[in-house]
């Protein structure tokens, strides 16, 4: 081992073992909500109590009738909460956001192979990943860029007005990794702009971390939605479609849900999603969301000093619960573990492969250097937050921050 590579590990060894002082042992900090959200309160009340609607609700008998009139009242509730109506749109059960997305993307060009597929270069992994298929299949794909702060450019947008055919947009209102917010009005502006424009909204961000997450517009072809991000059970997502947009399902069978994704609908985790989103409906304040992230971000930053940037500081919209941070010159492998042995618990921007840390897609898009693509941590905060918590997650974040800043 060169003296080096010797003398970056006693380094490293040294950073952990100092953020050992102020590990808590029985209390970990979950800052990982853009991940997954714990259950909500109203979730476990309901499991705890074991009294679960166990049969088929495509059933005739009465087991069955019972578990289709929760299946009605959990659609009713999902009508409600987000504002549309089911004579615009229809509504149907899948098993989260990866399906959904898919289901939407690969079931149009089922019936219009001919027709142009966009997407943002910093769009999630299941749309790029499908971007790339259908080009390999000979769609014409359109990966429309952003700029140094992560917002769509405008020159990206107009290239659209250009394409002479059938178009699907995938419009991602709520980036997971950054948190930057790409309002609905800009997508009805290019809907209104472009004769024939589809737009599929990736709602998954939204729920309890903008403002006007519950204002869904009628005029937007379909939103998908991935319920455990909200505090239902994992395995289940939603996705709500206008009846006249034309797709092809992927999942066939009995023809459940009008044929839109067939299949034993899943009464648990659809009744878990009702509850789950009404609570935070009910208890979500964005404000108040809004000036704890302010309040931490303000404490954290000041610590973190020359040592590191906030990645879209610049952008026009943020949510309201995502701190996306670059440390220069230490990996995010290095600070992810410093952090867990602190009882903090966060995400990397970047993928793991074999013991490897890849690059961050996004962050490369935005035109980050690759050693910077490595070296990012991302804290996404609950929805349902006080200043008093505010306070005390500064603190503790701010503690690891200080042993990687430069004074």
């Amino acid at each position: 081992m060169q003296l080096k590579q010797q003398l970056q590990l006693l380094l490293q060894l040294h950073l952990l073992f100092v953020v050992l002082s102020v590990r808590s042992i029985n209390n970990r900090y979950y800052f990982d909500y853009n991940a997954t959200s714990p259950l909500a309160e109203s979730v476990k009340s309901w499991l705890s109590k074991g009294d679960f609607p166990f049969a088929n609700p495509a059933s005739i008998h009465q087991s069955g009738k019972s578990s289709r009139r929760l299946m009605n009242q959990v659609r009713e509730s999902l009508y409600s909460i987000f504002s549309l109506s089911e004579s615009t749109h229809k509504l149907y059960f899948h098993s989260g956001a990866t399906e959904g997305i898919g289901n939407i993307i690969r079931g149009f060009f089922e019936l219009h192979p001919q027709a142009c597929f966009a997407y943002a270069s910093t769009d999630h992994s299941c749309v790029y990943q499908h971007a790339q298929r259908l080009s390999k299949h000979g769609v014409e794909v359109v990966e429309l860029q952003v700029n140094a702060h992560g917002d769509l450019d405008t020159d990206a947008l107009n290239r659209l007005k250009k394409v002479n055919k059938k178009i699907l947009l995938n419009w991602t209102w709520v980036n997971n990794e950054t948190g930057i917010v790409w309002p609905l009005d800009k997508a009805l502006e290019l809907k209104s702009s472009i004769p024939d424009l589809s737009i599929h909204v990736d709602a998954v961000q939204a729920p309890g971390k903008i403002e006007d997450w519950q204002n869904l517009n009628s005029t937007l072809d379909a939103y998908t939605f991935s319920n455990h991000k909200y505090g239902a059970l994992k395995g289940v997502g939603h996705t709500f479609v206008r009846a006249d947009f034309d797709f092809c399902p992927i999942i066939l069978g009995g023809g459940q849900q009008e044929s839109m994704r067939s299949g034993t609908e899943n009464t648990y985790g659809s009744y878990s999603s009702m509850l789950a989103i009404e609570e935070l409906a009910k208890n979500y304040n964005y404000k108040q969301s809004l000036e704890c992230l302010k309040y931490i971000e303000k404490e954290v930053l000041s610590t973190l000093g020359e040592a590191g940037e906030l990645v879209g500081s610049g952008s026009n919209y943020r949510n309201a619960n995502t701190l996306y941070i670059v440390f220069y010159d230490v990996k995010s492998d290095i600070t992810s573990v410093a952090f867990d042995l602190a009882g903090i618990e966060v995400s990397t921007g970047s993928a793991c492969s074999s013991g490897a840390i890849l690059p961050s897609r996004v962050l490369l898009k935005m035109g980050y250097n690759e050693l910077q693509s490595k070296s990012a941590i991302r804290f996404s905060f609950t929805p349902i937050i006080s200043m008093d918590q505010a306070k005390d997650y500064a603190s503790i974040i701010s503690s690891v921050v200080k042993r990687f800043s430069q004074k």
